[in-house]
Parts: C-alpha cells; sequence; structure tokens
C-alpha cells in the first residue's frame, strides 16, 4: 500500500520474533502443560468411573457402552498427552516414541475420537429404543447375554472407525536426519560423532488439495459432523417426547413398579443429555473450523471442476 504523503511503500510482513516467542510460549503452556494436566485428570475420572460402572448396581446395557466410551476417551486422551509431551518436551524414546507416533499413535487417535462420537450416538440410539418402544426393548432383552447386544453396537463403531481412518496411515511419514557433533573444550580429537534424529513430514497426499478437501473437510464433515449430530438432535428429541407421552400416561395412579422404571429411565435420558451436551460444546469447534476452511479448497477445486464440465460440453 503506498503513501500519500511519500513515495515508500509498505508491505505486510511475517509475525516478529516476539510474536514467534510469545506464540511459542503459549503453545507450551496452553498446548503443552495444560494439556497434559487436563489430560491426567481426565484419564483418572475416566479410569474410576469403568468399575462403578461395572458394578452389579449398575449393570445395564445402557451403562456398558458408557464403559467403552470411557476406554475410548482415555484412549484419545493418552494419544494427546504423549504427543503434547513428544511436540513440547521432546519425545520420550528419540526414535521408539517418534516411530510409535507416525504408524501407531497417529492413527489410534483418530480412531478413538470416532469411536468416541458415533459411541455417543449408539447410546441414544440404545434409550431411544428402550423409552420410545419398552415393550419391544424388554422382550429383546430377556434372557439375552447383554455383552452380545453390547458388542453388537460397539463392533460396527470400531469396523467404521478404522475404514474411516485407514487414509491416516499415509498421511505422514519418517525422515532421518545425521547431525554432526564436533569434539570442542580441550578435547585434541578431530573426529566428528553422528547422531541420527528421527523426525515426521506430512506426505505428498497430506498436501495435496483434493484430498484437503474431500476427506479431511468435506468428509469428515459429515461423517464424524452432520451425521451424528442429526442422529443424537433426532434420538434425543424422540426420547423427550416419549417420557413426556409416559408421564402423562401413567399420571399419579402409576404403580410403585412402573414409576420406579419410569424415574430410572429419567435418569439414564439425564445422564445422556449430559453427555451430549458436553458433546456439542467440544465438538463444535471442530465442525466451525471444517466450515470456514471449506469453502476456501472448494474455491481451490471451482476451476477443475469447471474446466471438466467445458471439456465435456
Amino acid at each position: 500500500m503506498a503513501s500519500n504523503n511519500s513515495s515508500s511503500v509498505y508491505e505486510c510482513s511475517g509475525a516478529s520474533d516476539e510474536e514467534i516467542q510469545l506464540y511459542y510460549s503459549l503453545a507450551w503452556w496452553m498446548d503443552g502443560l495444560v494439556q497434559i494436566i487436563m489430560g491426567l485428570v481426565g484419564l483418572a475420572g475416566n479410569s474410576m468411573a469403568v468399575p462403578i460402572l461395572l458394578s452389579k448396581k449398575l449393570n445395564s446395557i445402557f451403562n456398558r457402552i458408557l464403559v467403552f466410551l470411557a476406554v475410548f476417551d482415555n484412549i484419545f486422551i493418552f494419544c494427546s498427552i504423549l504427543e503434547a509431551i513428544r511436540k513440547h518436551f521432546g519425545p520420550l524414546h528419540d526414535v521408539i516414541h517418534v516411530y510409535a507416533f507416525a504408524y501407531f499413535l497417529y492413527q489410534l487417535q483418530s480412531m478413538a475420537i470416532v469411536s468416541s462420537i458415533f459411541t455417543t450416538v449408539v447410546l441414544a440410539l440404545e434409550r431411544c429404543l428402550a423409552v420410545a418402544k419398552p415393550i419391544e426393548y424388554h422382550n429383546a432383552i430377556q434372557g439375552a447375554n447383554p455383552w452380545r447386544r453390547v458388542m453388537n453396537y460397539i463392533v460396527p463403531v470400531i469396523i467404521i472407525s478404522v475404514v474411516f481412518n485407514t487414509p491416516k496411515y499415509f498421511e505422514i511419514e519418517t525422515y532421518e536426519v545425521k547431525s554432526t557433533n564436533s569434539g570442542n573444550g580441550n578435547e585434541s580429537s578431530t573426529g566428528n560423532d553422528e547422531d541420527v534424529i528421527v523426525s515426521v513430514k506430512a506426505t505428498d497426499l497430506r498436501m495435496n488439495d483434493d484430498y484437503i478437501f474431500y476427506y479431511n473437510n468435506l468428509a469428515k464433515l459429515i461423517v464424524t459432523g452432520v451425521v451424528p449430530f442429526a442422529a443424537l438432535c433426532v434420538f434425543n428429541s424422540k426420547i423427550y417426547c416419549a417420557l413426556r407421552r409416559r408421564r402423562k400416561l401413567m399420571g399419579p395412579n402409576a404403580t410403585a413398579a412402573h414409576q420406579q422404571q419410569l424415574n430410572e429411565d429419567n435418569r439414564q435420558a439425564l445422564v445422556l443429555f449430559g453427555i451430549v451436551l458436553i458433546f456439542f460444546v467440544s465438538n463444535v469447534p471442530r465442525i466451525l473450523l471444517n466450515l470456514h476452511e471449506a469453502p476456501v479448497f472448494a474455491g481451490l477445486l471451482m476451476p477443475k471442476l469447471l474446466k471438466l464440465m467445458t471439456t465435456k460440453n
């Protein structure tokens, strides 16, 4: 931009040294130390909840699905803690930790978050079936192994998460850099010692515009955003309407057994609503970022689409 009073030209420059230093300082605190502390608290909380949910007093299909939700969340938190340590404090082992991140932890973390998202949807589906169709639900679980029904939900969730995140194995790769440490001080040796440093970098696939738009933005938006959000809204609205309808039908003349069952359904519905609320709060920023980035990559792909349409015509 040229000034009216002089011929000098002002150009936008990159971040200053102070701004870069501030960024690294904030990243160390927020993405590093704070994330590790909060992750450890989350790990402890989920780990304490698992044996409670598996106790005989809370023995139900709903609570057993909650156990898997806690396990998936713990896997995600554990991977996040290890990555925070690797990025801001250095890898636990110069080679093993880096290779583990590139070929296992990076993919496992993505699988865990997708599994957690769809397990939340499964919780809502289970409650919807139990509340909206209580007679059919009771007949279906009567005399059946509860773990079998739980695994009928969890196995497809795991399969979907693994299949959807398979491209993650081709997004990053490792490379080795040899650093030379020369002798100094009073050492008389002129020989050099070579250390091999292992690091990670994005592959050409990960940097491809089509891949970024169709997989990292569009597919993730639909599979981990639009579909779960829509399903949770539908299931929870049906649960709410079914509970209101049952309470009106029973009225004050409901038997003790029916009232106890209704109270139990209300309790589990409140637990589910709380989980869904946390789900919305924690996932909305991610979805908004996808919505913000999608038009950018759509603009990059638009010329290709127009060229393709022109060629066909």
